[in-house]
């Protein structure tokens, strides 16, 4: 996978099929029982991808120029239109409002595996961090020979490993202990204003959060929305009183911060006995399918992509395929965020 040009590899004598099979090989991906061949090539060409970014980047470990995040994102844009052109199929897969090649970019920038100067280059991460998943582990470095997980490197080797609070840059508060922690009533003011000027989270609701807002809620804890002014308030009542606090709000898509807010609305359903969930279905020996009810916080969500393959789309947050000896590790994470799984599908 060194040329940049996939169409050499053709004039060379090289078949499509058999460079596919070589991507297969080397990246170590099996075909899922109940997956069509289009499909599998879409998961090939997804990984590969990856691969192409992370091998952008390492050039400087061996005398070459550090590469900048432009031409990264030309690079892996022009080889998604060689794939295309090879493989009509692929750009259901590969559409959505976001690119690709920026989307696959970001993610290595947030996660570790590259890191940017002041001059806007980026070259890959060389001190070698793993993270322990079932029995190998995910390595955050230049590939070489890794087994391929999404756009996760895995290998069996440990070197300086890591938890997973440390990579998610996530606390160890469970669920009730988070709502205490933002409930706190001394960081409260009391309220004078109108309720009737907001919307309330009703986390008793098994619908998706956005869909899960009403005129009036009566629980302990609340949260509050005026979308006419873009405000979200954390309220609570107390001898008699009603508090509130400024509830901070942030959609970067790409930043593995982003979207944490989502892990309070997860909280409370679990509170309150109607748990956000994950479904399981196992597909064959070797893969699961999960599906969420609703969209996960960028961290949790950034390491699914590093372990498991977006099901129809590129850009799909709610569906993904994963290996069943990382399926338990997943599960596990989710379930410190108040993620209830689900075997089956039921």
């Amino acid at each position: 996978m060194e040329d940049r040009n996939i169409k050499n590899y053709l004039k060379s004598g090289i078949s499509m099929n058999e460079l596919i099979s070589a991507m297969i090989t080397d990246m170590q991906i099996p075909k899922c029982a109940d997956e069509s061949e289009n499909e599998y090539i879409c998961r090939i060409i997804y990984s590969a991808l990856g691969q192409w970014c992370l091998k952008s980047a390492s050039a400087v470990n061996y005398g070459g120029e550090a590469i900048t995040k432009h031409k990264q994102t030309l690079l892996l844009k022009n080889l998604l239109n060689q794939y295309k052109e090879i493989f009509p199929f692929v750009e259901s897969y590969f559409s959505g409002n976001d690119e690709p090649a920026v989307h696959i970019r970001r993610l290595y920038e947030e996660t570790g595996y590259l890191l940017t100067d002041n001059k806007n280059h980026n070259q890959i991460a060389n001190y070698g961090r793993t993270l322990n998943i079932g029995n190998k582990y995910l390595f955050f470095g230049e590939p070489n020979e890794d087994e391929v997980n999404g756009l996760g490197l895995f290998d069996t080797e440990e070197r300086y490993n890591i938890g997973i609070k440390d990579l998610l840059i996530r606390d160890s508060l469970n669920c009730e202990e988070y709502i205490n922690h933002c409930f706190d009533l001394t960081d409260f003011e009391e309220y004078f204003g109108s309720e009737n000027e907001y919307l309330f989270f009703n986390p008793h609701l098994d619908k998706p959060i956005s869909v899960s807002w009403c005129k009036n809620c009566e629980d302990e804890f609340v949260i509050a929305k005026n979308d006419g002014l873009h405000q979200f308030l954390l309220i609570q009542k107390y001898g008699g009183k009603i508090y509130f606090k400024d509830f901070s709000v942030n959609e970067d898509v790409s930043e593995l911060t982003a979207y944490d807010y989502r892990r309070l609305y997860f909280a409370l359903k679990s509170y309150y006995k109607h748990p956000v969930k994950v479904w399981i279905n196992s597909t064959d020996d070797t893969y699961s399918r999960i599906r969420l009810s609703s969209q996960l916080p960028n961290r949790e969500y950034f390491l699914l992509l590093l372990t498991a393959w977006p099901i129809g789309n590129v850009f799909n947050k709610n569906e993904f395929l994963i290996k069943n000896e990382y399926l338990e590790f997943i599960i596990d994470v989710l379930s410190d965020i108040g993620v209830k799984g689900e075997r089956n599908g039921k």
